[in-house]
C-alpha cells in the first residue's frame, strides 16, 4: 500500500509542525507590540489608568490583526520570489534578489501614498522642502525595505544556510528588534497626533520588524524541537490568534472607546479598520417622544437685563477694547493657573496678573473651536462653528457702527492675506486697520498708539490680535526649534507678552481713555504642549485646546472670579448689552452682563464645540453641560464622556455608565448639530416617523422643535419631506417660519424654493413688508435664488424708493459670490448716481460701501462695455472719500470695472499710508494694467512684506514668466511659510502655462 503521507491532507498535516514557529510568531510579535506600545503610550499620553482585561485582549487582537495582514503580504512576496527563481530564471540562488525586487515594487505605491498625504499636511505643505516629502519615502522606504528583505532571505536564522557565520544571523535578528523599537519610538514622539497616516505606516514598519525578528528567533529555537511540541505550539497559536482577533473585531463601543482613550496604536487601527458596529438609531428615539408643537418657535431668550451703567464713571460714553491673544491657554493666567508647569510658572506674568486682579475672571471659558479661522468668524457673529460664517448676521465692525462706535483694529497680517476668505472678511467695515507681520510684533505698541490717537475723542470699538504665542513663538525675535523646546518657546513667548501687554495698557492711559474703556481679554483657542501626546491646536477638543482665559475689566466695577460655564459665543451679546443694544434673538450666545452685575440668574447653559479640522473624516464634536462633557469622534463613531469636576485631564471615559446622563448629553448634541448623524435618516422607519412629525406641525403656531425638524427634513431630502416643508412655508403666517424653512431646505431643491420665494415676494412688491422679508432673508444668509428677478427688484427700488430702502436688498446680494453685469450692473449704476462721492451722512456712507462691495462682485464675462465704463467713471471719485473703508472698497471695485483711464488714480493711491487702501490700489492696478506691470508688482511685493501674499496671488493670476525670479526668491527666503507655499504654486502654474 502507498504511504498515507502521499495524500495531500496528510502531507499538509505532516508539515504542520514546521509552520508552528511561524504561527507562534503572530501571537508573540503581537504581545511584544502590546508591551512596547503600552509603555510608550503611558509616557506620551500621561495616563495613570491601565487598560482592563477585556480591553487588553482586544488590543492584543488589534496587533494580531496587523500581524496577519503583514504575514499575508510577506507570503505573497516570498511566493512571487520563489516562482521567479524556479520557473523564470531557474536558479534558486537568485531567490533573495527576487524577494527584494518584489518588495521594492510592492512598497513603492504605499510609500508614495504616505509621502503625498504628508506633503499635503497643514504644516508640511507650507515648507519649501514639501516636494521632497512627497518622493523621499518612496526612495528611502522602498529601497530600505528591499535591502531588508534581501538580508532576511540571504541570511536566514535556520535552514540549509546555517553554515553562515553565527554573528550575521543573530546580529540581523537583534538589529531587527532594535529597528522595531526605534520605529515604535518614532511613532510615539514624531509629530504626535498630527499626521495619522504617517503614524500608522511607521507603526506597520515597527510591527513588520518585530514580526520578522520574532519569526527568525522562534525558527532558530524550535528547529530541533520535537514534532509533537511544534504541533502543539501551532495549535495553541492558532486558537490564541483566532480568539484575540475575534475579541478585537467583536469588541463593543465601550471597549473600543477605552482602547482609543489609552492607546495611540488602537486609535490608529480603529481609524483605519472598518469593523462591524452596533446600530443605534438616536434620531428614532428622539422623534418617538417629540411633540412638534410644544413650546414656542424662535422665542427670544427670557433673561433679565443687567443693571449696567449707561456711561462710564467719568461721564463719557463707553469704549470697548477686545484683546485676543492667539493660542493662549486658560491655565497661564489666574484663576485657572494653580501651580508651576513646564510651559508656565507663577512668576512669568506679574503684569498681567496685576491687571487681572481688577477684572471679572471667568474660570470656565471656552472657544468654539480650536483653530483661528474656525473660531473667530462665529465668535464675531455669535453663531455656531458649523454655520455660514460669512453670510449669517452682519460683520462685527458694521454692528459696532450701528451701536455708535468707531471700529478700529490692530491685527496680524494673517487677516488681510488673500488665502482664507472668512478671515479676510473679519476686517470688513473697520474704519482703521493697522497690520504687523510675524517678525514685527514689537510694532504692536506703536500701532496701538497711532490708532488711539485717531479715535481718542470719539466712542470706539478696538479689536487687537496678538499673535506671539502662536507656534513657533516670538520673544523679541521669532523663535525656532534651535532656541528652545515647544514648551520652553511657549513660556518665553508668554514672558515677552507680559511686558508687551503692560505697554499696551500704558498707551490707553496716555491717550486718556482707560477710565471709560471696557477691556475684554480672551483668546481664539488654546494650545496643547504635550498633553494626550499632542502639541499645537486644531486636532482635538481636549480642554487644553478649547479652554481659554476670559477677563473683563470695567472701570468703576470691582472684579471677581466667576465660575459659570461661558463661551466666546457670549462675547458679542455681552458687548451689545453693555452698549445699550436690545437682545438679538439671532445671537446663539447670551449676554454675560447679568453675571457681571450680580443679578440672580439661572445660568444653566450648555455649549457646543468642534475641533479645528474641516475634513469630515477628522471632525470631532463636543457638548458641555455643567461639568459633564460629551465628545463624539466622527471617524470612529465613538462617544466619550468626562466628569470635568473630578477628571479635568479627561482620563476616564464614563460613557454608558450613566445611561440617563449620556442620553441627555447626546440629545443636546443632536439638537445642536444633527449633520454628523445624517446617515440614520436613510433607514425607512426613521424616515417614516420624520414624515409623520412634519405632517403634525401646525404652520401657524409651530413649536420649539421646528428648526430641528426642518434640519432633519433637509438632511433626509426625500420628496415627502420637501412637500411637508413646502406646506409649512405656504401656510405659515409668520415670516420667521418661512425664512427658517428656506434656511434648511433651500439647497435641497433650489428651483422649487426659488419659485416659492419669488411668488411670495410678488405678493409683497413695493411695500415695507417686502423689505422686511428681504431683511430676514439676509440675516439668515439666504443663498442666491434668481439673478433676473432680484435685478428687476433692485431696478424698481432704484427708481421708486429712497436710498434707505435699498439696504435690505444690497445686504442680501452682498453675500452672494458673483453677480451678472447684465442683471445687476444697470440698477447698481442707477443707485450709485444718487449717492454723493464725498458724502459723510452715516446712512449714505453705509449705502455707498454696499454698492461698491456689490460692484466688486460683478462678473465681467460677456459684460456690456457701456455699463462697465459708466460704473468705472462713477466709482473713481469714491477713491477720494474721507472714510478709509470707502476708499478701499472703491479700489477693490475698480479692480473689476477699472480701465486704463483709472491707472493714474491707482498710482496715486499706491502712495497711501493706509494698508487697505494701498492693497486695494495694488490689486486694481495689476488687474487693470495686466502684464505690463508684472515687474512693478513683483518689486512692490518684495519691498512691502504686507503685500507679499497679494503680489504672489496676482502674479500667479497674471501668468507672466518675468515674475518667476521674484517668486523663486520668495519661495526660498520669505519668512512666512504660507507665502513660500503659494509662491511655489504660482511658479508651477506659470511654468505649466508657458509649456503649453
Amino acid at each position: 500500500m502507498p504511504e498515507q503521507t502521499d495524500r495531500p491532507i496528510i502531507r499538509i498535516f505532516a508539515r504542520f509542525d514546521k509552520w508552528a514557529p511561524r504561527l507562534l510568531t503572530l501571537v508573540c510579535a503581537a504581545l511584544i507590540m502590546v508591551v512596547v506600545g503600552n509603555l510608550l503610550d503611558s509616557g506620551q499620553i500621561e495616563e495613570d489608568v491601565s487598560l482592563g482585561a477585556t480591553a487588553l485582549v482586544a488590543l492584543w487582537g488589534a496587533h494580531t490583526w496587523i500581524q496577519l495582514l503583514l504575514v499575508t503580504g510577506i507570503g505573497a512576496i516570498v511566493l512571487l520570489g520563489l516562482l521567479t527563481s524556479r520557473f523564470v530564471l531557474k536558479d534558486k540562488r537568485v531567490l533573495p534578489f527576487g524577494i527584494a525586487f518584489f518588495t521594492l515594487l510592492g512598497a513603492a505605491y504605499p510609500f508614495y501614498w504616505l509621502g503625498s498625504s504628508q506633503a499635503d499636511g497643514e504644516w508640511v505643505k507650507q515648507q519649501s522642502w514639501a516636494g521632497l516629502v512627497r518622493f523621499a519615502p518612496v526612495v528611502v522606504g522602498s529601497v530600505g525595505l528591499a535591502v531588508f528583505a534581501w538580508l532576511c532571505a540571504a541570511f536566514p536564522a535556520s535552514g540549509p544556510n546555517r553554515d553562515q557565520k553565527t554573528w550575521r544571523r543573530w546580529g540581523l535578528t537583534a538589529c531587527l528588534f532594535f529597528c522595531s523599537i526605534g520605529a515604535s519610538i518614532a511613532d510615539a514622539v514624531v509629530f504626535p497626533g498630527l499626521y495619522p497616516d504617517f503614524h500608522f505606516v511607521v507603526y506597520l514598519l515597527a510591527s513588520l520588524f518585530a514580526g520578522v525578528a520574532t519569526a527568525r528567533l522562534l525558527n532558530a529555537i524550535f528547529n530541533n524541537a520535537k514534532s509533537v511540541l511544534r504541533r502543539s505550539i501551532g495549535v495553541v497559536s492558532i486558537v490564541a490568534a483566532g480568539l484575540a482577533v475575534t475579541a478585537f473585531a467583536s469588541s463593543d463601543l465601550t471597549t473600543r472607546a477605552e482602547l482609543v482613550q489609552h492607546s495611540a496604536v488602537a486609535d490608529a487601527v480603529l481609524s483605519n479598520a472598518d469593523l462591524p458596529r452596533e446600530k443605534i438609531n438616536y434620531f428614532y428615539e428622539e422623534l418617538e417622544i417629540l411633540n412638534p408643537n410644544a413650546g414656542k418657535f424662535d422665542e427670544a431668550p427670557q433673561l433679565p437685563r443687567g443693571q449696567f451703567p449707561k456711561t462710564a464713571p467719568n461721564g463719557k460714553p463707553w469704549n470697548v477694547a477686545l484683546i485676543l491673544i492667539d493660542a493662549m491657554r486658560a491655565d497661564v493666567l489666574p484663576p485657572v493657573r494653580k501651580k508651576n508647569r513646564k510651559h508656565v510658572r507663577l512668576e512669568d506674568t506679574p503684569k498681567l496678573d496685576a491687571w487681572s486682579k481688577d477684572a471679572f475672571q471667568f474660570s470656565r471659558a471656552y472657544s468654539q473651536t480650536s483653530t483661528t479661522h474656525r473660531s473667530l468668524p462665529p465668535m464675531f457673529r455669535s453663531i455656531h462653528p458649523f454655520e455660514m460664517h460669512d453670510n449669517i448676521g452682519v460683520p462685527l465692525a458694521e454692528y459696532m457702527r450701528t451701536l455708535g462706535r468707531v471700529p478700529v483694529a490692530v491685527v496680524n497680517n494673517y487677516f488681510v492675506e488673500p488665502r482664507v476668505n472668512i478671515t479676510n472678511a473679519l476686517i470688513d467695515r473697520f474704519e482703521s486697520v493697522a497690520f504687523y507681520n510675524i517678525l514685527e510684533h514689537d510694532k504692536i505698541v506703536g500701532l496701538t498708539r497711532e490708532t488711539l490717537a485717531k479715535v481718542r475723542d470719539q466712542p470706539f470699538f478696538m479689536w487687537m490680535h496678538i499673535y506671539n504665542l502662536h507656534a513657533p513663538g516670538y520673544a523679541g525675535r521669532l523663535l525656532s526649534k534651535k532656541d528652545c523646546s515647544f514648551k520652553e518657546c511657549y513660556r518665553k513667548s508668554l514672558r515677552w507678552l507680559d511686558g508687551c501687554y503692560a505697554q499696551l495698557m500704558a498707551e490707553f492711559d496716555t491717550a486718556g481713555v482707560s477710565e471709560n474703556t471696557i477691556f475684554i481679554l480672551a483668546s481664539d483657542h488654546g494650545e496643547l504642549v504635550g498633553e494626550h501626546g499632542r502639541r499645537g491646536h486644531g486636532m482635538t477638543v481636549f480642554e487644553e485646546g478649547l479652554r481659554i482665559p476670559l477677563h473683563i475689566r470695567i472701570p468703576g466695577m470691582k472684579g471677581r472670579v466667576l465660575n459659570e460655564l461661558v463661551s466666546n459665543v457670549d462675547v458679542l451679546p455681552t458687548i451689545a448689552e453693555m452698549l445699550g443694544a436690545p437682545i438679538n434673538p439671532a445671537h446663539r450666545g447670551r449676554s454675560l452682563v447679568p453675571l457681571l452685575t450680580g443679578e440672580k440668574v439661572d445660568w444653566d447653559q450648555p455649549y457646543y464645540f468642534e475641533n479645528g479640522r474641516t475634513r469630515v473624516k477628522l471632525n470631532i464634536l463636543a457638548v458641555i453641560d455643567g461639568h459633564d462633557k460629551l465628545v463624539y469622534k466622527r471617524h470612529q463613531d465613538l462617544f466619550f464622556r468626562y466628569d470635568l469636576r473630578h477628571d479635568p485631564r479627561e482620563k476616564r471615559n464614563l460613557y454608558a455608565k450613566n445611561e440617563k446622563l449620556d442620553t441627555h448629553l447626546r440629545r443636546l448634541m443632536l439638537r445642536f448639530n444633527p449633520i454628523p448623524f445624517a446617515k440614520e435618516l436613510s433607514e425607512p422607519k426613521v424616515a417614516e416617523l420624520l414624515h409623520k412629525r412634519l405632517a403634525e406641525v401646525d404652520p401657524k403656531y409651530p413649536g420649539a422643535a421646528l428648526p430641528w425638524l426642518l434640519q432633519l427634513a433637509a438632511l433626509e431630502g426625500s420628496v415627502q419631506s420637501m412637500d411637508a416643508a413646502e406646506q409649512i412655508f405656504t401656510n405659515a403666517d409668520d415670516d420667521r417660519v418661512k425664512v427658517r424653512v428656506l434656511r434648511y431646505c433651500f439647497a435641497k431643491d433650489r428651483r422649487r424654493w426659488a419659485r416659492l420665494i419669488i411668488n411670495y415676494l410678488k405678493q409683497l412688491e413695493g411695500t415695507p413688508a417686502e423689505l422686511a422679508f428681504v431683511k430676514r432673508l439676509q440675516m439668515q444668509g439666504q443663498q442666491k435664488f434668481s439673478d433676473s428677478y432680484v435685478g428687476s427688484r433692485l431696478s424698481w427700488w432704484a427708481e421708486h424708493g429712497e436710498p434707505a430702502d435699498w439696504i435690505p436688498w444690497l445686504k442680501l446680494i452682498s453675500t452672494w459670490r458673483s453677480h451678472k453685469v447684465r442683471s445687476y450692473g444697470p440698477p447698481l449704476e442707477k443707485m450709485l448716481r444718487r449717492i454723493k462721492p464725498r458724502t459723510t451722512d452715516p446712512q449714505q456712507v453705509d449705502i455707498a460701501w454696499l454698492l461698491l462691495e456689490n460692484i466688486r462682485l460683478l462678473r465681467r464675462r460677456g459684460a456690456a462695455n457701456d455699463t462697465v465704463k459708466s460704473l468705472a467713471k462713477l466709482v473713481a471719485p469714491f477713491f477720494d472719500h474721507p472714510q478709509p473703508d470707502i476708499q478701499s472698497a472703491a479700489g477693490f471695485a475698480l479692480s473689476v470695472v477699472g480701465n486704463k483711464k483709472t491707472i493714474p488714480l491707482l498710482n496715486r493711491k499706491l502712495k497711501s499710508d493706509r494698508h487697505l487702501i494701498k492693497q486695494a490700489a495694488f490689486n486694481a492696478l495689476a488687474r487693470v494694467a495686466g502684464a505690463e506691470v508684472t515687474v512693478r508688482i513683483a518689486k512692490m511685493g518684495a519691498a512691502n512684506s504686507l503685500l507679499s501674499m497679494d503680489a504672489v496671488w496676482l502674479l500667479k493670476e497674471m501668468g507672466d514668466e518675468r515674475a518667476i525670479p521674484y517668486l523663486q526668491d520668495i519661495e526660498k527666503n520669505h519668512d512666512d511659510q504660507f507665502v513660500r507655499r503659494y509662491a511655489k504654486q504660482a511658479i508651477e502654474k506659470i511654468e505649466r502655462r508657458s509649456r503649453k
